[in-house]
């Protein structure tokens, strides 16, 4: 068996498009990817979704090429497969120097979907580990691009995976520029966080189209914001060094305010943050596109966070996964 961890952004998210620096935490929350040998054909098996697909080896041929050529990642997914396609996808590139056959991976996840917890990048990455273990290849950086093939087919974006892969196979708190890349730093501080789910959220897509309206209207006023919400990323990675929470989440705060003034915010999102400052707690913002879903809130204990569940939001508790994938 392989798992993968979710992911959370902790600050930067948006200004990280424009080439600034994010930092992503890997959770306890996983993703499995479990291999039997059965039959003669690949399979894959989705188990949260009821779903199997068998592959022979000239299906997988067929689905390799077809990735190569696509003109789109809306043309591709026209050829079929419907939510097995990215694992399909991956599986298709892997089979290039080994056989598949007889082979079955399933995979699960107790990873929201949808929500901002990176489930697909989690998933991509325990199926694409699973089938590397199976096939004797080698765990390395190659496997992490194969894996974010199948994220770019779920988000049918060519940018798609970058931070996520990375953080849920090292674990712990990395950060991301384009500049730079993913650099897993050296911090090692338990924080309690708390997720607040306030509800359904755009898309991820739609949230970034909104930001680049934004700059296309207004470039300077939003470079400002851009710039300043990575200084909010480079100042927390600093504080999380020192261990200093308090710090941390005012840095969490003042990253929620910009975020705002770009317009990826929501109601749901900021009732939590407005409850929390009202409370006292040590910070709160959105994890990911924003637009809805979940909010991130740093708290001393378990019981300053009634006040959401309250409200009737869910909330869930995690903690820092160092480990990483495995």
């Amino acid at each position: 068996m392989s798992t993968a961890p979710g992911v959370i952004k902790l600050l930067g998210e948006h200004a990280v498009v424009y080439g600034r620096l994010s930092i992503a935490a890997a959770i306890t929350l996983y993703a499995h990817a479990y291999s039997t040998k059965r039959g003669s054909d690949f399979a894959i098996k989705l188990k949260d979704f009821g779903k199997e697909v068998k592959l022979t080896s000239e299906e997988l041929d067929n689905i390799y090429a077809s990735y190569n050529k696509k003109k789109s990642f809306e043309e591709y997914a026209k050829l079929g497969y419907g939510v097995a396609l990215p694992y399909a996808t991956i599986a298709s590139i892997m089979a290039r120097n080994s056989s598949l056959d007889g082979l079955e991976i399933e995979i699960s996840s107790d990873i929201p979907v949808q929500k901002g917890y990176a489930s697909s990048a989690a998933c991509s990455l325990a199926f694409a580990l699973e089938l590397a273990k199976q096939i004797g290849a080698n765990i390395d950086s190659k496997i992490l691009e194969v894996a974010r093939e199948g994220d770019k087919v779920i988000h049918k974006s060519e940018g798609a995976g970058k931070i996520d892969i990375n953080t849920s196979f090292y674990g712990g708190i990395v950060s991301y520029s384009s500049e730079m890349g993913a650099r897993k730093e050296n911090i090692d501080v338990h924080l309690n966080i708390f997720i607040v789910d306030t509800g359904p959220k755009k898309s991820t897509a739609e949230t970034v189209g909104h930001v680049r309206e934004l700059y296309e209207k207004d470039r300077q006023g939003t470079e400002r914001i851009l710039n300043e919400i990575d200084a909010c990323s480079r100042k927390g990675i600093e504080l999380l060094k020192k261990g200093d929470k308090k710090g941390f989440g005012e840095i969490m705060y003042r990253n929620q305010e910009l975020l705002n003034m770009l317009g990826v915010s929501s109601e749901g999102l900021e009732l939590v943050v407005k409850k929390a400052k009202e409370n006292n707690l040590l910070g709160a913002k959105l994890s990911g596109g924003g637009g809805g879903g979940i909010a991130i809130v740093l708290a001393d204990d378990d019981a300053e966070t009634k006040v959401f569940s309250d409200l009737g939001f869910e909330v869930k508790k995690v903690s820092i996964d160092y480990e990483g994938a495995k």
